[in-house]
């Protein structure tokens, strides 16, 4: 009987898929040295001696890549898998197989199985990964895999991270530090101008601390708000949760969409198709955060002890 498991929330590196493909051919290797004892072992015995526990059926991994394209090609070296995986274009790729299959025959006498057989298939999708092995025969072999291959894949980092979680503060330190340089240049106008501007105007404004700073805040706020978001729609292409309808707000006279976070963690992102790149995203988003956040706490704090003199 075959079984079949999904993985969820989970993102899947390059650096995943050829640890599971390392894993295979280790458990190719022992498997294929179980079959060579059995061989020597029986070696010369006449046919009514032979006392076979692993005699070799057969033994291979099978590697193949699914192109958007509708191109398919297959292999079973791994040297021809790893330079693939070096050398094609991820986002071209719709989906990475590797299927394990190992098959011997046990001729001992009251023998549990007469047939040994372990199935292992691996799809790896954009956003799916599926998990297929056989459990008819060698149950606990197949088992073992199976968990190991798991364990692997659950290892992995989540997909709703802290990146996904709070991605309104990283949204809005880089909005706000864009916004900077405009608030900078009105307030550079604003004290250039200061003598043109009519006196009333000129009263309210310079008479009280804290109105150039209120001034610098809201141009921050307002251009910071829309050039940023060419920049974050760039940054988050693909990697946030889709929008979903929850309810209608009679105080804003509109309908209110939220992120589908119980959508988004039932997929993965593979490093493949759309999400080829969305490692180094997350991995860029972070470090533009790094830097913006103090430059937005030191705007703040300056801002603060201005209103307060």
């Amino acid at each position: 009987m075959a079984t079949k498991d999904e993985i969820t929330n989970k993102i899947i590196s390059i650096d995943t898929i050829i640890m599971i493909s390392d894993y295979f051919e280790n458990e190719k290797k022992h498997y294929e040295k179980l079959y060579e004892y059995d061989r020597l072992l029986n070696t010369n015995l006449r046919y009514t001696n032979l006392q076979h526990i692993y005699k070799k059926t057969y033994n291979y991994i099978n590697y193949s890549f699914e192109f958007f394209s509708g191109e398919k090609t297959a292999n079973d070296n791994y040297e021809w898998f790893i330079q693939k995986l070096n050398t094609i274009n991820l986002s071209t790729v719709k989906c990475i197989s590797i299927s394990f299959q190992t098959s011997s025959i046990s001729t001992q006498p009251h023998s549990e199985y007469a047939h040994k057989n372990i199935v292992n298939y691996i799809y790896f999708y954009e956003d799916t990964v599926y998990v297929n092995f056989s459990n008819d025969s060698m149950e606990e072999e197949n088992y073992k895999i199976h968990s190991d291959i798991m364990t692997i894949l659950n290892n992995c980092p989540p997909r709703y991270d802290k990146t996904i979680k709070y991605k309104f503060l990283r949204m809005q330190s880089l909005n706000l530090c864009i916004g900077f340089i405009f608030g900078y240049i009105a307030l550079i106008a604003l004290f250039i101008l200061k003598n043109q501007i009519p006196v009333n105007i000129h009263n309210i404004i310079f008479s009280y601390n804290y109105v150039p700073v209120i001034i610098f805040l809201s141009i921050s706020s307002i251009f910071g708000n829309i050039i940023g978001q060419f920049f974050n729609n760039s940054l988050f292409k693909n990697i946030i949760p889709q929008k979903k309808y929850s309810h209608y707000s009679y105080k804003q006279h509109q309908r209110i969409f939220v992120d589908n976070v119980d959508s988004y963690i039932k997929q993965v992102e593979t490093q493949i198709g759309m999400f080829h790149n969305s490692i180094a995203k997350r991995k860029n988003i972070e470090k533009i955060f790094k830097k913006t956040l103090p430059i937005v706490f030191i705007h703040i704090i300056v801002c603060i002890v201005i209103c307060l003199i």
